[in-house]
């Protein structure tokens, strides 16, 4: 189905609640930084803001459609400006306007999340996360450090790659200096493997925001998520400048706790104690994400939960 448009009107089928928080506080004015079929990314001073098409679950700071359509049949393009308030996101060099009243806001903090508990099977259930990479993972990306580091029968399949070898000493210094709580050291390894690999956001990025994801989620589960917060973001700090825009801004939001739908379910199923099949389910559509996005995330949040 292609955009229903009236006089060049849509409409909002769910908003990020913290991109509503922003947007009650004021007026916010941006350009357009990238123009794909389903996504459409927003450069404002607020930082990093998304449209998506109703197909699309909902990201940090992002605003999903009621229509499917490609985002190219509404004459956005990179450059243009852009202004949002509470009422509406409007593009005044194309007449578009995107109607944000009365929409679905949704929180996708993991900060918010009741009843997350560190399990005493954790490391069992981070088996359905491997499985999820397993299934829908291929030897490109991070996904190989799965298998070849953990010396899991499928290690055939998914053989060490030039990014996993690359990158693997500088995630041990991660590691190293995580345990050790230097955030000095912290920042400076993020800021060594930050913009590694294929893809709009590199897989060493995804695989920060997957990291990230593990810290704070059971930082919330042990009631103790200031000195995770400050480390994550010191973490983001350090690594943006080293990415590009898009990627810079996902790992912004990541270290604030915020994270996508299916990330935020992942973790959810994850630090509890339910039934194994939703965290299966939730593993394997974050694994779907992109070509290797979603298998670089769910590397992350597998050694970021074993940290």
């Amino acid at each position: 189905m292609g955009y229903i448009k009236q006089d060049n009107f849509l409409r909002a089928a769910e908003l990020c609640s913290h991109l509503r928080q922003t947007l009650d506080k004021g007026f916010l004015s941006g350009r357009v930084l990238s123009v794909f079929d389903h996504a459409v990314n927003l450069q404002t001073p607020a930082g990093l803001v998304s449209l998506l098409t109703a197909d699309r679950a909902l990201y940090p700071d992002s605003i999903r459609l009621l229509e499917h359509g490609p985002f190219s049949a509404c004459g956005l393009r990179p450059g243009i400006r852009v202004e949002l308030d509470a009422k509406c996101c409007f593009f005044p060099e194309i007449d578009l306007t995107i109607d944000l009243q009365d929409t679905l806001v949704k929180d996708l903090s993991i900060f918010h999340v009741p009843g997350l508990i560190v399990p005493d099977g954790l490391y069992k259930r981070l088996s359905h996360i491997v499985e999820a990479a397993a299934r829908r993972g291929t030897a490109e990306g991070l996904a190989p450090l799965l298998f070849s580091v953990g010396r899991r029968p499928d290690r055939d399949r998914f053989p060490p790659n030039c990014y996993t070898s690359f990158l693997w000493p500088r995630f041990e210094t991660l590691f190293t200096a995580i345990r050790s709580g230097d955030l000095e050291a912290v920042a400076a390894a993020a800021a060594q493997m930050a913009g590694c690999g294929p893809g709009l956001t590199p897989s060493s990025d995804d695989f920060l925001t997957g990291f990230m994801a593990a810290l704070l989620t059971r930082s919330a589960a042990d009631h103790h998520t200031q000195p995770v917060l400050a480390l994550t973001r010191r973490m983001a700090d350090a690594a943006c400048p080293k990415t590009n825009a898009i990627s810079g801004g996902f790992l912004a939001q990541s270290a604030q706790g915020l994270f996508s739908e299916d990330v935020i379910s992942t973790m959810t199923a994850l630090f509890s104690e339910g039934d194994p099949q939703a965290l299966s389910d939730a593993a394997y559509k974050v694994a779907c994400f992109g070509e290797t996005s979603g298998t670089d995330i769910l590397t992350g949040i597998y050694f970021g939960a074993k940290i």
